[in-house]
């Protein structure tokens, strides 16, 4: 979603068309994403909490995003490595999402 804004204190997306997204309806879409080696899986909108598992070969990584009330206006979500991985793994996710500018600033 390119554009942002919140309305009353509601916490919605707005896409690029205007149109107003829940965070329900922005797991609806996510949920309907298919990417090779990526499974979106446990989507609650109840707990604002998704667990996203990325395999490739014999590795895989497990990261739980959890969206704060304020989201996406005024907080970034916060991710959580649920794999056992070693710290190398992580700097090295660490510099693949920055090389990418991909959610660098959250691990």
């Amino acid at each position: 979603m390119a554009k942002s804004s919140t309305s009353e204190g509601t916490n919605k997306e707005i896409n690029m068309s205007g149109a107003v997204l829940s965070l329900d309806q922005e797991f609806s879409i996510i949920k309907g994403i298919k990417i090779p080696n990526i499974l979106i899986e446990k989507v609650s909108a109840q707990t604002r909490s998704l667990i996203i598992t990325a395999q490739r070969g014999k590795f895989l990584v497990q990261v739980k995003i959890t969206f704060p009330s304020l989201y996406p206006i005024e907080a970034p979500p916060a991710f959580e490595m649920l794999s056992n991985i070693s710290p190398q793994s992580k700097v090295k996710i660490k510099e693949v999402c920055a090389e990418h500018e991909m959610l660098s600033g959250y691990f």
